[in-house]
């Protein structure tokens, strides 16, 4: 792990995902009018099948009249031909919108003189109007217009868009129908009857046409979000709500997750509704599925941070601060891992220095182990002392064949390559770092999925992920064109150059380890040991846990435990929680391990104002107040990270002995007075050891080193 970022917050996109946009070219979202009113083929044919059944009926209902001798040959000629055309009307409209499509209907307005002229043509069909228009006491037949309307209106408004259309219509038809029944031989209490059970229908019609308009414009909105969402990157990271989920999102994944939750929901609608809104919902679900494709399509990285979502709230050093250490300009590629092999064996002898062996039978038992114990008990030896009794203790040395002589020598040089001039950086945070990787993975589930070379490894990664480590960020390294900057083009400079060392000494001074596995396990193995040193990168560290949230914890499904990109992730978490395990320490190792990266910090700004260049936040001992600091990485970093690597499989112990002191860490901060550090209303936890904390924070605000190493930089 680095102490800050690149600096960087535009720059190149992540690469990961690329082959996604090989699918194809992006899709936009076209909005026509099948796609605003769900009544296509199937129901604009049921629509004309009503229109057709209605005037059939009337027809048939004048022949059975005219057979009966009810009404006379002039009654029933004129209600055939007007009955008939008006059917004639329909069923060419019918085929002229299957072939050219309703934009022309609506273009002509032939729904609404469809509705119009069959009215009218009901109406006059029936017997008892007819009566009053030609003047004939010898028409007997009976045609229920008024009741035919009803049935004419419900087919209408499941076609007609525009509201005061179809109530200008049915107005008209209504009225005519009142007019002349009223004046026919039809009682009058039977037609205000049948009038006003129109009335009724129609302001039924009305309301649903109307809760339909507002469906449609509903949809618009949506689709037109939706359209954005496909085309802009900036538009999504505003604050807003498609279709009932939140747009307000870190990365463009859990948009992606967001919105595929919202069209779930809509689409569940159909499952028990036949309704136009149902029918509505589904083309919403349907627009915003194809949204997320054309999204996935043109993202070179689903997994790029949006800082500003992140750093809302906070003041403006720390979201410098977290602009130069949590935006990465790259991230990485998954690797398959091999499948389970071995079942781990616990040997119960005791290995190491002696009067250590009470002490380190407490490793992956003991979340608090004392590593700066080790380290003076042992010479200055801790990676060497902690990282021989776990390789022994678990069974890995006789595993894999490993003999005495290469294991001391990896260990011994390994340690060697860490500086014990960094307060921060040396072997005792590795072996701290190790002790906290074990502890996590036998103390969770995963102690029931590891295999001994996955374990082998993850303790590699452990040990060396710092090795070579100049005390000094990825960023400084870039703004001081560093060798090591150079020689790995900017890109997760400290990582590649950690990862470079561990397999360099492997090669020259334990190629014993590399021959005891085959090549092709052993590949996986390097590139699995890469993967997890190039995940303590922080300026990935918001992809990495994004992608993780995202994938294993937005879906509700039982995880494949042998999924070989599973197994990566999960141990790519894990060795990031153990490599900030020192922030849910118990108080007094918390407050060391805090004392030796600040004063990590504070020399590199010193270098930094030797040079002349832009200090690094957090860096400069004049202004910077630790417990902020540590406030805000307890809280906007760990926090999330420690929950998120919680919640996809809760632990006791996780719960108990981490996230509980992790909070009171937190209250710790919060609540003293530390240099430059204001008092706050937190009533502050009882804790002996105060004015011991106060003088060692005192003493790094306020001293600088006698001579610096850094003189390579000064020249």
């Amino acid at each position: 792990m680095e102490l800050s970022g690149n600096g960087a917050l535009a720059g190149h996109k992540n690469q990961i995902g690329s082959d996604l946009t090989q699918i194809g070219p992006p899709l936009e979202i076209t909005l026509n009018q099948s796609d605003i009113n769900p009544n296509t083929n199937s129901s604009n044919f049921k629509f004309y099948l009503s229109y057709a059944a209605i005037l059939i009926l009337c027809i048939l209902s004048i022949i059975l009249s005219y057979s009966d001798q009810e009404i006379n040959a002039s009654a029933f000629i004129f209600g055939v031909i007007i009955l008939s055309a008006s059917l004639a009307l329909s069923t060419i409209a019918f085929i002229l919108e299957l072939k050219y499509g309703s934009d022309l209907l609506d273009k002509w307005l032939l729904i609404n003189w469809i509705y119009l002229v069959s009215g009218i043509t009901i109406i006059l069909s029936d017997p008892n109007t007819f009566t009053v228009i030609m003047q004939e006491n010898d028409c007997k037949g009976y045609l229920p217009s008024l009741s035919a309307i009803i049935v004419l209106a419900i087919a209408a408004q499941e076609k007609m868009k525009n509201k005061a259309s179809f109530i200008i219509i049915s107005s008209i038809l209504a009225f005519i129908s009142l007019f002349l029944n009223m004046m026919g031989n039809q009682s009058t209490n039977l037609t205000i009857f049948q009038f006003f059970c129109l009335l009724i229908v129609l302001g039924y019609l009305i309301l649903a046409l109307k809760e339909q308009k507002n469906s449609k414009v509903h949809y618009l909105e949506v689709a037109k979000e939706s359209q954005s969402f496909a085309i802009s990157e900036s538009d999504l990271r505003t604050d807003g709500v498609i279709h009932g989920a939140k747009k307000q999102a870190d990365t463009a994944i859990e948009e992606i997750v967001d919105a595929i939750n919202s069209s779930i929901e809509s689409l569940s609608i159909i499952k028990d509704s036949k309704d136009l809104k149902a029918k509505e919902q589904a083309v919403i679900s349907m627009s915003i599925l194809k949204s997320i494709l054309a999204r996935l399509r043109r993202s070179t990285n689903i997994y790029y941070t949006n800082i500003e979502n992140i750093t809302k709230g906070l003041d403006e050093q720390d979201k410098i601060y977290f602009e130069q250490t949590f935006i990465s300009k790259r991230g990485g590629t998954i690797y398959s891992l091999p499948p389970r092999q071995k079942s781990l064996i616990k040997l119960d002898s005791i290995y190491g220095v002696a009067e250590l062996q009470g002490v380190l039978n407490q490793i992956g038992r003991e979340w608090n182990f004392n590593t700066f114990f080790v380290n003076d008990c042992s010479g200055g030896r801790p990676l060497q002392t902690c990282g021989y009794y776990a390789i022994v203790k678990y069974g890995l040395k006789d595993i894999f064949n490993i003999s005495e002589k290469t294991l001391t020598t990896f260990l011994e040089v390994i340690e060697s390559r860490y500086s014990n001039q960094n307060p921060y950086h040396n072997s005792c945070h590795a072996a701290d770092v190790m002790c906290s990787y074990i502890y996590i993975v036998f103390n969770t589930f995963i102690i029931e999925e590891i295999n001994s070379l996955e374990l082998l490894a993850g303790i590699i990664t452990s040990i060396g992920h710092d090795v070579g480590h100049p005390a000094k960020s990825n960023r400084f390294l870039i703004q001081t064109m560093d060798d090591l900057a150079i020689q790995f083009n900017d890109i997760s400079v400290l990582e590649m150059h950690h990862a470079s060392i561990i397999f360099k000494i492997l090669k020259e001074n334990a190629s014993e380890i590399i021959k005891s596995i085959d090549p092709d396990r052993w590949s996986l193995v390097r590139k699995m040991i890469i993967e997890m040193i190039l995940s303590t990168d922080l300026a990935k560290h918001f992809e990495i846990v994004s992608h993780f949230k995202a994938k294993y914890l937005a879906i509700n499904e039982v995880q494949d435990m042998n999924d070989p990109d599973f197994r990566l992730d999960l141990f790519k978490m894990t060795i990031k929680v153990a490599d900030v395990g020192h922030a849910a320490k118990k108080r007094d190792l918390h407050a060391k391990w805090c004392a030796l990266v600040i004063q990590e910090f504070f020399e590199q700004g010193d270098v930094e104002k030797s040079l002349g260049i832009p200090v690094s936040m957090y860096c400069d001992r004049e202004v910077t107040e630790i417990a902020k600091t540590q406030i805000g990485f307890i809280k906007n970093i760990v926090g999330p990270l420690y929950q998120t690597f919680y919640m996809f499989r809760p632990s006791v112990s996780i719960k108990e002995k981490i996230l509980v002191q992790l909070e009171e860490n937190e209250v710790f901060w919060m609540s003293h007075n530390f240099p430059n550090r204001r008092q706050t209303s937190i009533e502050a936890p009882q804790d002996e050891n105060m004015e011991e904390y106060e003088r060692l924070f005192k003493s790094i605000q306020h001293s600088r080193r006698g001579s610096l190493p850094e003189q390579k930089y000064l020249s």
